[in-house]
């Protein structure tokens, strides 16, 4: 078999209040008592995202209950139900709500980056309150590049580049050749680190110097410089369906 997996270096994930209900069934306690116990803990779930009540953002679920004297159980699900009704009412926001999870083992994390069969990614955005994408690279290249030494700089790079395209079925990207599109990136390996994390997650990581997508400079002296020349990348063989 053709073994594809990606993994990322935190040890919580980012999605919205529902996803740690399958059923949707937002009245469901023993549902409930299962994520907030075996996927997660109310310590460990954050709000990163809530439209219906924005002061909020920041805060734990176990936080949110002890606020309310309720129930951490019921607090999970009354937010999970004012979320979904908001959805309902304003169908054009975009974003109602996130929140972040602890759930994975440090352990976990880099017995799969060490994997010869994944590779890295940030699975994120550049919004929202999970570091991952800010940080998700750079902290590759300093914790277990530069101070765990779990994979050389080469089988790092080869993660996210080479081995990322050729899983992926992108035969002109991931490598430097003639004729290829010219997506590159110019970094320190002494000085690249992630700076980012939960209560700085837009903090942009340091030691990298230029950034080239198709051939034209994005990022150049610590700024982005406004050049937009990406393009949709769709693996070979792939066919819009009519």
């Amino acid at each position: 078999m053709d073994i594809i997996a990606d993994v990322y270096p935190y040890s919580y994930w980012q999605s919205n209040l529902s996803v740690l209900l399958p059923e949707r069934n937002f009245e469901d306690r023993a549902a409930a008592r299962f994520a907030l116990t075996k996927l997660t803990t109310p310590e460990g779930l954050r709000i990163a995202v809530f439209a219906p009540d924005p002061s909020l953002v920041g805060k734990s679920i176990a936080q949110i209950a002890a606020e309310r004297h309720a129930d951490p159980i019921e607090t999970y699900l009354a937010l999970t139900r004012q979320s979904e009704a908001y959805r309902a009412a304003h169908p054009e926001v975009e974003r109602v709500d996130a929140v972040i999870g602890s759930a994975m083992a440090e352990p976990d994390i880099a017995t799969f980056i060490a994997w010869k069969h994944s590779v890295i990614c940030s699975d994120g955005m550049t919004h929202g309150l999970h570091p991952r994408g800010f940080g998700a690279f750079a902290k590759i290249l300093r914790v277990y590049v530069r101070e765990q030494r779990l994979l050389t700089l080469e089988e790092a790079v080869h993660k996210m580049s080479a081995q990322t395209a050729a899983q992926l079925g992108l035969a002109d990207r991931g490598t430097i050749a003639p004729g290829l599109q010219a997506d590159l990136v110019l970094f320190d390996p002494a000085r690249v680190a992630d700076r980012s994390d939960l209560d700085h997650p837009n903090a942009l990581a340091t030691g990298v110097s230029t950034v080239w997508v198709n051939g034209v400079v994005v990022f150049d002296k610590d700024a982005a410089t406004g050049a937009r020349p990406g393009q949709v990348v769709r693996r070979a063989g792939w066919r819009p369906v009519d």
